[in-house]
């Protein structure tokens, strides 16, 4: 074999070995790889809306309950859902409704629960003519099956003159009774 022919074998070689490798890589990148993907990943949102405005209805066709929010990011690796700017409304029958703001919120995938966070603000008319009841807390968690609010996060309340604060918080949002406990300060004016 003279060298001219062994030194082309080898090129061939050398080629083929070189256009194996980079045809296994780029077949294994088509796929996907085996390890998980990274927490860059599976922290990206599968969609997103707008000025979202969604209403749930009980089986009369009845509102619920009523969230809007500036911005609405869905979350596939988990299934939860992140909101910016929200305004919960809570229609209880029979009641004036409750309204919910805040910052953020997250509801998980069971959406069984919505937890709002940043200047968490609610509004509350007990009766038609009357004076509103406010409240102010860093984080709320409304429980949307047993259809209450809670935190332990420090509320304060305000009605009128009165001003109460608490380490924890209570509301029944079907009847407007709001409960507070541990740490409990403050004026009442009837």
């Amino acid at each position: 074999m003279d060298r001219r022919t062994l030194l082309r074998g080898v090129l061939l070689a050398l080629v083929l070995a070189v256009g194996g490798y980079l045809l296994f890589r780029m077949t294994q990148q088509g796929q996907g790889s085996r390890e998980p993907p990274g927490p860059q990943a599976t922290h990206r949102p599968d969609y997103f809306l707008g000025d979202a405005h969604i209403e749930q209805t009980g089986a009369n066709g009845r509102i619920l309950y009523s969230v809007d929010a500036r911005r609405m990011e869905h979350y596939p690796a988990d299934g939860h859902t992140e909101l910016t700017a929200v305004r919960l409304t809570w229609h209880a029958a029979g009641h004036p409704p409750w309204t919910l703001t805040a910052d953020r919120a997250t509801v998980p995938k069971s959406r069984k629960r919505v937890e709002l966070r940043g200047h968490v603000h609610g509004r509350y008319l007990q009766q038609a003519g009357g004076v509103p009841v406010t409240l102010s807390t860093p984080s709320l968690t409304v429980l949307v099956d047993k259809q209450v609010a809670e935190t332990d996060s420090g509320a304060r309340i305000v009605q009128g003159s009165s001003r109460i604060t608490a380490r924890r918080l209570h509301a029944d949002l079907k009847t407007g009774v709001i409960r507070l406990q541990h740490q409990v300060e403050g004026t009442y004016a009837p």
